[in-house]
Parts: structure tokens; C-alpha cells; sequence
């Protein structure tokens, strides 16, 4: 258990310092990065969440809005806030993603 907690550890860091260094970090908010295997950020666009999914699985990243996840709507949810999952993904892949993530919505 403790290597596969060092190991999610290091994916989420490497994960985070991936996307806060690509040209979208000063419009990411991360959050709840402390959750296991799934982190949530909030991406700061006037484009819907959906669109941006869309783009983003039109790119080949997969990501999910946040509110894909919840039964009824809640006013307190942010807009934009997005499931970021790296569980099964290498250190390459992760890499790659941000870069395909980065062209899908760098003018949003």
C-alpha cells in the first residue's frame, strides 16, 4: 500500500506541475489534488464545460466536468471544474495529454 501511495503521489505531482507549467496553469485552479487517484481543477473560459470536453475528447484527452458526477444541479458547484484521473497513466502519457489538452484549449 505505501508504494502504490508514493507512486499516485508522484503521478499527481508530476501531473500538476505539467499542467501549471503548460500555457493553461495561470487559468487552472487546482483543488482537492489530495483526493487519491482523481484531482479536481476548475479552467477559467466562458466556454460551457461541455464544449470544452468535447474539444478536449476531439484532441484525445478524456475528462469529464465535474458535473457529470452529481445527481441535480448545485448553484455552489464552480463552472468548469473538471475530473482530472492519472491512475493509469505513465509519466509520458500524462505529458502528452497536457500537450494535446494545451491545443484543444489554449484560445478558450
Amino acid at each position: 500500500i505505501k508504494n502504490n501511495s508514493k507512486t499516485m503521489l508522484e503521478k499527481r505531482n508530476h501531473l500538476i506541475d505539467c499542467l501549471m507549467n503548460s500555457k493553461l496553469g495561470d487559468r487552472l485552479h487546482i483543488k482537492n489534488h489530495d483526493t487519491g487517484m482523481n484531482m479536481l481543477a476548475k479552467f477559467d473560459s466562458n466556454t460551457s464545460g461541455f464544449e470544452l470536453s468535447k474539444l478536449a475528447l476531439a484532441n484525445g484527452v478524456k475528462i469529464f466536468e465535474l458535473s457529470k458526477f452529481i445527481l441535480q444541479p448545485n448553484p455552489l458547484l464552480p463552472q468548469n471544474a473538471f475530473v482530472f484521473g492519472y491512475a493509469g497513466l505513465s509519466n509520458d502519457e500524462i505529458e502528452k495529454a497536457v500537450e494535446k489538452l494545451e491545443l484543444a484549449w489554449h484560445d478558450k
